[in-house]
C-alpha cells in the first residue's frame, strides 16, 4: 500500500499547530467535532506554518470561529481521532503560535519545545504525559491561565473549582448513601486547573439542587499544583499533584476536622464505594452517632456505617448503608 508522506506531513504540522495556536475550548469544543469521521496518520520527520480561519461552516471543526497563526517542526507524529475522542503520541518538536476562538471569547499566544509527550481526550477530559517546556498564556472572560516552561497557574473558575473540590473534601466526612441522594442528577463536568491556592466557606440545606440538598457547614483553605476531575451523577475521578489544607465542618449526619499534605494521588468512586491510590498525610477525625473515623500521617481505620482502611494515604472504603 503506497501512503502520501507529504499529505501526513501536512497534518502533522495543522493538528500541531493549532493545539499550540488555539485555547482550549473544553465543552464547547464537542459542539465542533461530534460529528467528526475517524482518521489515523503518522508522520516522521514534519515542518511547516499555517494560518487558520474557520466559522459557522457546519462541518467538522469549522463550527467555532476562529483565527489564528503558527509554525512548527517536529519528529515523529502519531495521532487518532473520531468524534470528540482523539489519542496522540508525539516525539520530539517545538513551535510557536498565536490564536482566538470565539468559544468561550478566549484567546491565546504560545510558544513550546517538548521531548515527548502521549496524551488521550474525550471530549472535555484531556489527560497528558510528557515533557515539555511551554511558555505563553491563554486568557477568557472566566479563565487565566500562564505557564513558563512547562509550569502553570491558572486564575478564575477552574481554580476556583480546584480550591472548592479539594477544600470540602477536607472538611466534610464522607456520607456515601447520603452523597448519592445527594448528587444523584449531578450534572457532567470536567475541570483541569494548575496551580491553585484558595480559602473559602459553605453553607448548604434543603435546596433541591444537586449538592445542596443535605445540610452541612463548614469553613477550608486549600493549595496543591495539578487537580484534574471528572464527575457525573454519583461517579467522580480525580488526580493531583503535591497539595494540602485543612478544614471542618459538619454535616445532618456528623462532623470532621482534619490537616492534609499530599505528594499525589488518584481515586474513583461510584456510589458508596471509593478506592485511592496515592501518598498522603492526613491527621484528624471524623464522628457520626453510626461512624467512627481516626487518622494519623494518611494512616487509619474507619468503623460502622462507612468501613475502611488507609495507608499512607492509600486505601478503600465501602459504605455499608
Amino acid at each position: 500500500m503506497k501512503t502520501n508522506v507529504s499529505l501526513f506531513a501536512a497534518k502533522a504540522v495543522k493538528a500541531e499547530g493549532q493545539s499550540i495556536a488555539l485555547p482550549s475550548a473544553r465543552l464547547e469544543g464537542m459542539i465542533d467535532t461530534f460529528d467528526r469521521p475517524g482518521d489515523a496518520f503518522a508522520a516522521g520527520t514534519y515542518a511547516g506554518t499555517g494560518t487558520i480561519a474557520e466559522g459557522l461552516d457546519n462541518k467538522p471543526g469549522k463550527r467555532i470561529p476562529k483565527a489564528g497563526v503558527y509554525a512548527c517542526a517536529g519528529l515523529g507524529y502519531t495521532r487518532a481521532e473520531w468524534s470528540v475522542f482523539g489519542a496522540e503520541a508525539k516525539g520530539p518538536n517545538a513551535g510557536v503560535g498565536a490564536g482566538v476562538s470565539a468559544a468561550s471569547l478566549s484567546a491565546q499566544a504560545m510558544a513550546k519545545a517538548e521531548l515527548a509527550s502521549a496524551s488521550a481526550a474525550a471530549g472535555p477530559v484531556k489527560a497528558t504525559l510528557g515533557l515539555a517546556v511551554d511558555t505563553g498564556a491563554s486568557i477568557s472572560p472566566t479563565h487565566i491561565e500562564a505557564k513558563v516552561l512547562g509550569t502553570g497557574v491558572s486564575f478564575g473558575r477552574r481554580m476556583a473549582k480546584a480550591v472548592k473540590a479539594e477544600g470540602e473534601s477536607v472538611a466534610l466526612p464522607s456520607s456515601g448513601l447520603v452523597d448519592t441522594i445527594d448528587n444523584i442528577d449531578r450534572p457532567g463536568d470536567a475541570f483541569a486547573a494548575g496551580t491553585y491556592a484558595g480559602t473559602g466557606t459553605f453553607a448548604e440545606a434543603f435546596e433541591n439542587k444537586p449538592g445542596k440538598r443535605i445540610p452541612k457547614a463548614g469553613a477550608y483553605a486549600g493549595a496543591g499544583v495539578g487537580y484534574t476531575r471528572a464527575e457525573w451523577s454519583v461517579f467522580d475521578a480525580e488526580a493531583k499533584g503535591p497539595n494540602a489544607g485543612a478544614g471542618a465542618g459538619v454535616t445532618a449526619i456528623g462532623a470532621q476536622a482534619m490537616a492534609k499534605a499530599e505528594l499525589a494521588s488518584a481515586s474513583a468512586s461510584a456510589g458508596p464505594v471509593k478506592a485511592t491510590l496515592g501518598l498522603a498525610l492526613d491527621t484528624g477525625a471524623s464522628i457520626s452517632p453510626t461512624q467512627i473515623e481516626a487518622k494519623v500521617a494518611g494512616t487509619g481505620v474507619s468503623f460502622g456505617r462507612r468501613t475502611g482502611i488507609s495507608l499512607l494515604g492509600s486505601g478503600i472504603e465501602f459504605n455499608l448503608w
